[in-house]
């Protein structure tokens, strides 16, 4: 999973950049929503699911950094399992998804 990483790393630090204002707390969640119900129902395809995952799993950095929540792409060496720890610390602070630790298959 190292070139996911990688991946991930690489799209993060471009949008970090690019400088994106602030969302209110009600904006990250329908934000994060959108993408995860992206996820949910993407097509089977290898490129269409990586797309999605990347995608998901960039709204759920830029969420953490916004409230504060120290994680950044390196903890997405196991994609699963960091996806799974941020959306909880998410939750932690307010933000829950309603998933069951995970994205939806």
């Amino acid at each position: 999973m190292a070139m996911y990483h990688q991946l991930l790393a690489e799209l993060f630090e471009s949008r970090e950049s690019a400088g994106h204002p602030p969302m209110s707390r009600s904006e990250l969640h329908a934000f994060l929503a959108e993408r995860r119900a992206r996820l949910a129902g993407r097509a089977r395809g290898l490129v269409d699911d990586l797309s999605a995952e990347l995608e998901y799993d960039l709204a759920l950095l830029h969420a953490g950094r916004q409230l504060g929540i120290d994680r950044g792409p390196e903890h997405f060496t196991h994609p699963s399992r960091g996806r799974s720890e941020l959306e909880h610390a998410l939750a932690e602070h307010g933000l829950d998804l309603g998933g069951t630790g995970g994205a939806p298959a």
